[in-house]
């Protein structure tokens, strides 16, 4: 999945000429806590309500512009950006948000991490009613291949695979499937020689 299918498009932003009091209403307003810094419609920082109200004293908020305590060094990425890339930034970067621009770095959207943790809490369907399985797959090169066929010759609708390391060079696949009777889906798995380690309704 893009990025341009879960940010947000309509943005409150601030001008870079702006004073910290105009930034600070503006979230209190809209009920934000990151705030990007544009000029015209190019993104050039970023300010957070944690800066402002930590940064500076309160009669001095009318003086000084968003400018003087925007960060300039702002990750991005844009609307085509996959969301596993985006949460590595989020990870790496140790960050709330992630503004989205265009090449010539116009604003087209944003995303929070609650944002992200949405999407992927989507994508894994932990909140639907689901079944879980959890295999180690033969050394052979059609071994996954295989395990959907069995889950779908038994009318199991997988929701998502992922994978996971239990020990050196020992990988475990979880399946994540539509709730149902798991118990002759294990008997052929087995019976194929895959080892399951668990299964789960």
């Amino acid at each position: 999945m893009q990025v341009k299918k879960i940010m947000s498009k309509n943005v409150v932003t601030v001008q870079v000429t702006a004073s910290l009091d105009q930034a600070l209403q503006l979230m209190k307003d809209a009920a934000i806590r990151h705030l990007p810094v544009v000029q015209g419609k190019k993104l050039i920082g970023l300010v957070t309500e944690r800066d402002l109200r930590s940064a500076i004293v309160p009669a001095m908020l009318e003086d000084i512009s968003v400018r003087d305590l925007m960060v300039s060094d702002v990750a991005t990425v844009s609307p085509e950006t996959m969301l596993e890339d985006a949460a590595r930034l989020f990870y790496r970067r140790k960050i709330g948000c992630l503004p989205v621009v265009d090449s010539e770095r116009n604003l087209k959207g944003i995303i929070t991490v609650v944002d992200m943790l949405s999407a992927l809490i989507e994508l894994m369907g932990f909140l639907s009613a689901s079944s879980r399985i959890d295999v180690v797959l033969p050394g052979k090169d059609d071994a996954l291949e295989e395990a959907c066929h069995i889950i779908n010759d038994h009318g199991g609708r997988i929701i998502n695979i992922s994978v996971t390391q239990l020990k050196q060079n020992q990988m475990v696949h979880l399946f994540r499937l539509e709730k149902m009777d798991l118990e002759p889906i294990v008997d052929d798995l087995v019976k194929a020689g895959h080892n399951v380690l668990s299964s789960m309704n």
